[in-house]
């Protein structure tokens, strides 16, 4: 889960590195998987050319977190870090052309289908 001033890695191929979220969509100061947010870049990946600049808003939504998240099967997940894809400013496809990281099937598919597209691996 995540609040404002968290600082997210982002884990697709669109140029940033890390983002922090300042802006929940929802009312509730918390967000879980699936969950859209605005977040400003920190730091950006060197060496690549990209339309990504430091400080620039972007749209994002929530694919890992630190904090278990109970399944529907009784197990539990839980990821390293907090991490995120980053979104195009119109539409809810992703701005990445890959998504590195397995994605968890919490994710919820009929509203995330560009992204389950693009991911390697659904654990």
């Amino acid at each position: 889960m995540i609040t404002r001033k968290t600082q997210i890695k982002v884990y697709d191929n669109s140029g940033a590195n890390t983002i922090e979220c300042f802006h929940l969509y929802t009312k509730t100061s918390r967000k879980n998987i699936g969950q859209k947010f605005l977040a400003s870049v920190k730091t950006k990946k060197t060496g690549q050319a990209t339309k990504i600049k430091k400080g620039q808003v972007v749209k994002a939504v929530l694919v890992q977190t630190k904090k278990k998240i109970r399944r529907l099967d009784g197990s539990y997940q839980k990821a390293a870090s907090n991490a995120a894809l980053l979104l195009q400013s119109q539409g809810e496809a992703p701005l990445g052309t890959r998504v590195l990281p397995p994605i968890p099937y919490t994710l919820p598919k009929k509203t995330w289908a560009k992204v389950h597209a693009l991911a390697r691996y659904i654990v």
